[in-house]
């Protein structure tokens, strides 16, 4: 009996483990009835919505006056360049001088700011290894903005002096498919922006 019980039970796992697994299609007839598999996790690109498989982010032209707005001049600030198309590349930027306070303060200030601008996720990057600069960013999709505050030796807005220079600039980002008449910039229009 004990050995009976025994082959009952080695049978027993070895049905057990030629079942197929629940869902899995065996046959035409089953493949064809089967639910089809989920559809894979796209990660949300940062600035253009969901990434799709080999989509990859390229600086786009960009003019004056259609970004003018997003580059308010910062509350006590005196404008030092008005806003305009970079001499080089696909930004329009700007520049201004803050005859006093902090580069904190200035930061917290201009993301006050900007954030009545429209801009969203606006962060002040201190750096650590030189106090009086920071860096700052923020996103209005399609455009990024990248700036600098800085405790400059510019004559027209010396740090010495207590005088805080900002500059800022805005790019408009696009989301394009590598190859075809769409990637013909090839790397030279990568802009390195990329979601997680």
């Amino acid at each position: 009996m004990r050995r009976l019980l025994q082959v009952g039970l080695l049978l027993a796992a070895a049905c057990t483990a030629k079942k197929p697994a629940p869902g899995a299609a065996s046959g035409t007839k089953a493949a064809a009835n089967a639910a089809p598999a989920p559809a894979a996790k796209l990660v949300p690109h940062p600035l253009t919505g969901p990434r799709q498989p080999g989509v990859i982010s390229r600086l786009a032209p960009i003019a004056t006056e259609e970004v003018q707005a997003l580059l308010p001049s910062p509350n006590g600030a005196r404008v030092l360049a008005k806003v305009d198309h970079a001499a080089i590349g696909q930004r329009v930027e700007g520049a201004w001088c803050f005859d006093s306070g902090t580069i904190a303060d200035l930061g917290a200030a201009l993301a006050r700011d900007y954030a009545a601008a429209g801009w969203q996720g606006f962060v002040v990057h201190p750096n650590p290894n030189f106090p009086d600069r920071a860096t700052v960013t923020a996103q209005k999709p399609p455009y990024v903005l990248f700036g600098q505050l800085s405790r400059s030796g510019r004559d027209d807005c010396r740090g010495v002096d207590g005088k805080t220079y900002v500059s800022l600039g805005v790019h408009h980002v696009e989301a394009v498919v590598p190859g075809g008449t769409a990637g013909a910039a090839g790397a030279q229009g990568t802009t390195g922006l990329r979601g997680p």
